[in-house]
């Protein structure tokens, strides 16, 4: 027999998430479906962790460039990629707990698995447990989004990445230079975070001219990112 929901939301990242503990707040019968790790790409893989990468290759920057803020460091500034990758992924661990946490403050049924609509208000979850059915008078779809692979150069994780291959490679080949397709704030972050903790040179592979950016511009954001990768001595074509 299907259990019975008043909301089921399809996806667990930070629209997801947040949908189903508004529902809760609201006094609904809430469950989430995900089909890997609470918290979706962003929190576990994309936005978080990548920006956790950059940060210590932004310290590691500064360590290395002191003299210029009229700061003296003695001995050799070293990197550990194993070091800062675990903290990455760590950071990542944190809100992935935080998430589940979340959870289970609000009472909100969590689904492991696959999950597939297969009516208006009906879906099945295929998980470890086998298969489930699940109805809700209402289904919110939240799956969020995959890095679009390029016409001409699709990321076929041996030559060019996205940024799940590419954190991988890292931990098992960090000394060998990436040749990767980079697109989005989370993959754009890469190039940055190679050249400073790797020394490696990277070519962005933009769609469109060096320094566009599809979409409203946001607040704050470099006018011209082009720009800023070649001061970082990396190649943008």
């Amino acid at each position: 027999m299907a259990e019975k929901y008043d909301l089921i939301v399809l996806g667990s990242g930070p629209g997801g998430y947040v949908a189903a503990i508004r529902g809760a707040q609201l006094g609904l019968k809430v469950a989430i479906v995900e089909r890997e790790l609470l918290g979706g790409i962003c929190l576990n893989w994309g936005c978080i962790p990548t920006k956790a990468l950059l940060r210590s290759a932004e310290i590691l920057h500064y360590a290395q460039h002191a003299k210029d803020y009229g700061l003296k460091i003695a001995g050799e500034i070293e990197a550990d990629l194993d070091a800062v990758v675990k903290r990455s992924r760590g950071v990542a661990k944190q809100l992935n707990q935080g998430v589940t946490h979340l959870m289970k403050k609000n009472k909100i049924a969590v689904h492991m698995g696959e999950g597939t609509l297969t009516g208006p208000t009906t879906l099945t979850v295929k998980g470890e447990k086998g298969e489930e059915k699940l109805t809700a008078k209402h289904i919110i779809v939240a799956p969020g989004a995959r890095a679009r692979d390029l016409p001409f150069a699709k990321a076929e994780g041996k030559r060019i990445w996205n940024y799940r291959p590419a954190d991988d490679a890292r931990r098992k080949s960090p000394k060998k230079p990436l040749g990767s397709r980079h697109r989005g704030p989370s993959e754009s972050s890469l190039p940055s975070f190679d050249n400073e903790i790797r020394a490696a040179k990277e070519t962005l592979a933009q769609n469109g001219p060096p320094g566009s950016c599809r979409g409203k511009k946001k607040q704050g954001a470099p006018r011209f990112p082009g720009k800023n990768r070649t001061r970082q001595g990396l190649e943008v074509s």
